[in-house]
Formats: C-alpha cells, sequence, structure tokens
C-alpha cells in the first residue's frame, strides 16, 4: 500500500478539514481503467437537472435566456405489475409501523410514482 500525502487544509480553526490525496501508484492504476459507459436514461437524469439548474438561474436573474436541453429519446420502461401474493409478501415483510401506508400506496396504485 502506498503512503497517503496531507494536501492544503480548506479553512483553519478548529474544523478545519486536511483532505488525503491520491498516491502516485493508485494514479497510476485508475489510468489503466476504462470507465463503464453511462446508459441514456442516467445522461437523461443529469441533463434533466441541468434544464432545472438553468431555468432557476433564469429565475433569479443569473441569466437571461435558458438554452435548450434536449433530452434522448429512449425506449418506454416496461412496467410490470405485483401479484397478488407478491403484493402480500410487501406487506407482510413490511415493519409494523410502515404497513398502512404500504397498503394504501398497494391498493391507490401509487407505489413508486413520481407525484
Amino acid at each position: 500500500m502506498g503512503r497517503r500525502v496531507r494536501t492544503a487544509r480548506r479553512s483553519e480553526g478548529p474544523h478545519a478539514v486536511v483532505e488525503d490525496a491520491p498516491t502516485k501508484t493508485a494514479l497510476r492504476k485508475r489510468k489503466d481503467i476504462q470507465p463503464a459507459l453511462l446508459s441514456i436514461k442516467t445522461i437523461n437524469n443529469a441533463l434533466t437537472v441541468l434544464r432545472k439548474m438553468l431555468s432557476l438561474a433564469q429565475e433569479h436573474g443569473i441569466i437571461t435566456h435558458v438554452p435548450r436541453v434536449k433530452l434522448f429519446k429512449t425506449a418506454k420502461a416496461a412496467f410490470d405489475f405485483l401479484s397478488f401474493e407478491e403484493a402480500e409478501r410487501v406487506v407482510a415483510a413490511a415493519a409494523p409501523a410502515w404497513r398502512a401506508v404500504v397498503l394504501v400506496a398497494l391498493k391507490t396504485g401509487d407505489c413508486g410514482k413520481a407525484s
């Protein structure tokens, strides 16, 4: 194992944070590893956050115009409903304090949907 090198402090005082810099060996190993490709859904999620940040910047007067951020087209995700047996197992596995919430969600069809 390589030795870690201390870097500069972010601030002084009792709450100063000292960060460890990676060793030269760790950096060399990192160079050889190819990063995994991002899925279209992951890219769209990041673009959605960017779009919202730009809209907020316009609302606060930081920018005058929000550039168009176009999302990639994706295939509709397959939706799989729970069977009655699966729903019963979910309710049984829920903590007693959460059983009523789980039951309401199952009966109203609001499990996992964005509101």
